[in-house]
Order: C-alpha cells, then structure tokens, then sequence
C-alpha cells in the first residue's frame, strides 16, 4: 500500500466522480493537522465541497479490499506499492458519534492520481461504522 503523504496537495482525479456526485471529478488530499488520522479530501471544483477522509488500516488492521482486474486496469495500478485506500469519515457533535464508511472506500493509485469509488460485497463492513468506541 501506498503512503498517504505520497500525495499531498496534487491533482487526483476520479473519471467517474464520487458516488451521488459523479460531476465532480478533481480531488486534492490535503493534511488537517500534523500526525493526525484524519485528512480532507477537497473538490476542485467547487472548494465548499470536501469531505474528512482516514486511512482505514488505522483503524482495522485486518481490513480487506479486493481490486478486481477491471478496477486495476482502469486506474492502470503496476503494483500494490501504488494503491492507498481511505473511507470518508462522518463527523458528529461529539467524536463517539464519528463514523466511517467502510463499505465504499475510495482507491487511489498515487503513481498516476486516479482515483475510482467502490462498493465492498462485503457483510463485515457498515456504512457508518462507529470510529471511536464509547
């Protein structure tokens, strides 16, 4: 898997857009604050729509994502190396009510910037999995 820092501040773009927002294609990754978990995945397009994203391995070791050979063609992934995975995150008024989406994460290939939603077939993973437990 690829590092999150890997592509900072850069162009990413999702041909197909996100799910309910397929017209909006063009992504930067951007850090919220230093060493934290959470970073914001900002529209180009229009800068009022962005979304709080995680690597979800920080949270589930022991989570799967299986790319299928379509998917790996469409992003044109070489190798794992350039794969990194992070799910939305859905914030609360307080952090017991953060949740995040491990059923649709978002596959980014960090040699090339696309970028290409996804929905698991997976029962071991919710919409809106609670971050932190209470």
């Amino acid at each position: 898997m690829a590092n999150i820092d890997s592509i900072f501040n850069t162009d990413i773009f999702f041909k197909d857009g996100l799910l309910g927002l397929e017209e909006y294609k063009t992504y930067a990754l951007e850090m919220i604050e230093e060493n934290g978990v959470f970073y914001l995945l900002q529209n180009k397009e229009d800068r009022e729509l962005a979304f709080v994203v995680i690597n979800p391995f920080t949270l589930k070791e022991d989570y799967e994502v299986k790319l299928d050979d379509k998917l790996v063609e469409e992003l044109d992934i070489k190798k794992e190396e350039e794969v990194l995975i992070v799910n939305t995150v859905t914030l609360g008024e307080k952090k017991e009510d953060f949740t995040s989406n491990f059923m649709a994460p978002l596959i980014i290939n960090v040699a090339n910037n696309k970028g290409k939603q996804i929905i698991l077939n997976d029962s071991r993973y919710k919409i809106k999995e609670k971050i932190f437990k209470e």
